[in-house]
C-alpha cells in the first residue's frame, strides 16, 4: 500500500513498472510537509516535491529566453534549482566544494536509522547524473570564488548552506571534541578509548546522533538541550518514536535485541557551564520536565497553551558527569558572505539566495524556495 510515497512522487507506480527504480523521489519521512504543515493550519504538501499541494499553481513551463545560470552549492536546495532551471531549458552550471552532491542530507543518511535519506540521496544523484548526461554541468571539488561568477551568468543562485557553530566554553581546550556535521562526514568514528558522549544540542539533528551513538557503538550518550523539550518543533510521530528508542522501550527492527540497554540520558531545560577533568558540569532547571513520554504532545509554538507553565529561571541545581567526547549540535549561521560580496560586485543582472544560506531551515524551505527561484528566472 502506498500513502505519502505518492506525495513525494506520483508516478513511483509507473517508474516502478517501467523499471525506472533509480528515478524516483523517495519520502524521506520527515512528515514536515504531509503532516506538521497541516497541524500548523497550512496543507497537505511535500518537503522533497514542491509541487504537491500546488499542482495547480506551480507549472514548469519552458522558457523562451534561454539564460546562464549559475547554482552554487549541491545540496538538497541547490540540486532542485539547478534541475528545475535546467528543464526549463536555461544553460545551467553547478557548482559544489565537495566531491559528490546531496549536502546534509548526504550527512545524515550516514546513520542507520537515516535509510529513507540514503535511498532519497542515492536517487537524487543519479537523477543528477542523467541530467548531466542531457547538457547540465555539474562541477564537483569546485569552490565558486567571485572571479569566476562575476559577468560570466545571467542568473546566480547562491545555495550555500551553514557554517556550524561550536561553543567555545570555559575548558573546552582540555576536551576532546567536535561538530555534529563533522562526526557525521567522519562516518561517526570515534577514538578507540571513548566510552561515554555528551552531545550538547537537543534538537532533532543532536538527538538522532545521541541515538545512533548508542545504537550502533553501544556508548553511554548524555544530551545536554537548553530549551524545556528536546527536538521542539519535531512532527509529533517522529518525535514520539525516537524518544521510544533512545528510553530503550523499542528499537528500528522491532526486536527485543536491538533495544538500547543503556537508554540515552537527557538533560532538557539545561546549560554546559565548563568542562573540566574529564567532567561536563552543567546548570540544569529543576522543574524540567521528563522526556521520556513519548505519548504526549507538544502543543505547536503558534497555539497558546494554558497548562504549559513556564519554568522558573533562577530554580536551578548544578551537576556533573563523567565525559569522554562532546558532540556540539547546536545549529549554526548562514553561510551568506558568496552571496553579499556577489550583490556588492554585481556579479550578475539577478542574484538569489535559497535554503539554508538564506535562513536557516529544513529540506522543505530550502527545496521550496529553490524551485520558487527557479521557475521564475
Amino acid at each position: 500500500m502506498l500513502g505519502r510515497p505518492l506525495l513525494a512522487d506520483p508516478y513511483w507506480p509507473c517508474k516502478v513498472s517501467e523499471g525506472k527504480i533509480k528515478e524516483i523521489n523517495h519520502c524521506i519521512g520527515d512528515q514536515e510537509g504531509c503532516i506538521q504543515s497541516f497541524i500548523l493550519g497550512g496543507h497537505p504538501c511535500c518537503a522533497i516535491n514542491p509541487y504537491t499541494g500546488f499542482e495547480e499553481t506551480k507549472k514548469l513551463v519552458k522558457t523562451d529566453n534561454s539564460k546562464r545560470v549559475a547554482v552554487i552549492g549541491g545540496g538538497p536546495g541547490g540540486c532542485e534549482a539547478a534541475k528545475t532551471a535546467f528543464l526549463r531549458g536555461h544553460d545551467v552550471t553547478l557548482f559544489e566544494e565537495k566531491g559528490s552532491l546531496g549536502g546534509q542530507l548526504e550527512l545524515g543518511s550516514k546513520m542507520k536509522i537515516k535509510h529513507d535519506l540514503l535511498r532519497y540521496v542515492t536517487n537524487l544523484k543519479y537523477q543528477m547524473m542523467l541530467y548531466e548526461q542531457k547538457g547540465l554541468k555539474v562541477k564537483l571539488n569546485t569552490k565558486a570564488i567571485l572571479v569566476d561568477l562575476k559577468d560570466k551568468f545571467d542568473v546566480i543562485i547562491c545555495a550555500t548552506g551553514l557554517n556550524a557553530k561550536v561553543s567555545m566554553l570555559q575548558g573546552i581546550e582540555g576536551i576532546k571534541y567536535c561538530e555534529a556535521r563533522e562526526l557525521l562526514q567522519n562516518n561517526m568514528e570515534l577514538p578507540s578509548d571513548v566510552k561515554k558522549v555528551t552531545v550538547v544540542g537537543g534538537g532533532v539533528v543532536g538527538c538522532e546522533i545521541a541515538y545512533s551513538l548508542s545504537y550502533e557503538k553501544a556508548l553511554q550518550v548524555t544530551i545536554v538541550e537548553m530549551l524545556p523539550n528536546v527536538m521542539t518543533g519535531v512532527v509529533q510521530a517522529n518525535r514520539s518514536m525516537l524518544l521510544w528508542m533512545m528510553m530503550g522501550d523499542g528499537s528500528p527492527t522491532n526486536k527485543e535485541k536491538d533495544k538500547l540497554k543503556d537508554p540515552v540520558k537527557i538533560y532538557n531545560a539545561s546549560q554546559v557551564v565548563k568542562f573540566e577533568n574529564g567532567k561536563v558540569f552543567i546548570k540544569a532547571n529543576k522543574g524540567r520536565k521528563n522526556q521520556y513520554t513519548p505519548w504526549n504532545t507538544l502543543v505547536p509554538e503558534n497555539i497558546h497553551n494554558p497548562f504549559d507553565k513556564a519554568l522558573k529561571i533562577n530554580n536551578t541545581e548544578e551537576l556533573s558527569f563523567d565525559t569522554d567526547y562532546v558532540i556540539f549540535s547546536t545549529g549554526g549561521s548562514s553561510m551568506d558572505d558568496l552571496y553579499y560580496n556577489l550583490l556588492k560586485e554585481k556579479a550578475a543582472p539577478k542574484i538569489f539566495s535559497v535554503g539554508d544560506g538564506r535562513k536557516l531551515g529544513r529540506a522543505w524551505e530550502a527545496i521550496s524556495e529553490a524551485n520558487e527561484v527557479a521557475r521564475n528566472i
